[in-house]
């Protein structure tokens, strides 16, 4: 089995609860995560919400992508489309796009949100690669920003994911390039 075919069948598997401190997030009764479970209808009809109130929004062209998907008490409030790919020695991954309603935002669920899909992309991309006993890789991690709390969102992201590579028995040489 290739290495992206590995990613696909470790990221086909997610389903899962995320965690959010009680104490910090009182208003919320049920927040759980899930990837690639929704349909394009239902992401649309969350972006559509997010237009009419002039708010940044998730790109169009990742709706038929399998995306990670946070829900509150049952209703789809955000979505998170990281890719990542292998090859010669380098993986390559990008935070394409993410969004949270705007009437959830400020409680830092879409940094929940992208640590959790860069962590768990990563946990998924390092079993991998060492069933394929690779010793060494190069790991670019790429973003073009539409905000700054999109940039926060990611370096916060990338600093939790480069804590877990310490972790790991696999050498990561760390790259970013990212900008608006």
């Amino acid at each position: 089995m290739k290495v992206d075919d590995r990613i696909e069948t470790y990221l086909g598997e997610l389903d899962t609860k995320l965690f959010i401190p009680p104490s910090e997030y009182d208003i919320l009764n049920d927040v759980n995560l899930s990837f690639g479970t929704q349909s394009r209808e239902l992401k649309n009809k969350l972006l559509k919400e997010i237009e009419k109130l002039d708010a940044p929004y998730f790109d169009r062209h990742h709706l038929d992508a399998p995306n990670f998907e946070l829900f509150v008490d049952n209703v789809l409030i955000g979505l998170c489309h990281i890719s990542a790919s292998y090859g010669e020695g380098r993986i390559f991954s990008a935070l394409n796009c993410v969004t949270v309603h705007p009437q959830l935002r400020g409680y830092r669920l879409g940094t929940c949100l992208t640590k959790f899909a860069y962590i768990f992309t990563f946990k998924a991309v390092n079993a991998a690669l060492v069933a394929n006993k690779i010793k060494e890789v190069d790991w670019v991690f790429f973003a073009d920003f539409d905000s700054e709390g999109g940039e926060r969102v990611f370096y916060e992201a990338v600093e939790a994911v480069k804590a877990e590579m310490e972790e790991e028995s696999i050498k990561y040489n760390c790259d970013i390039e990212a900008g608006y």
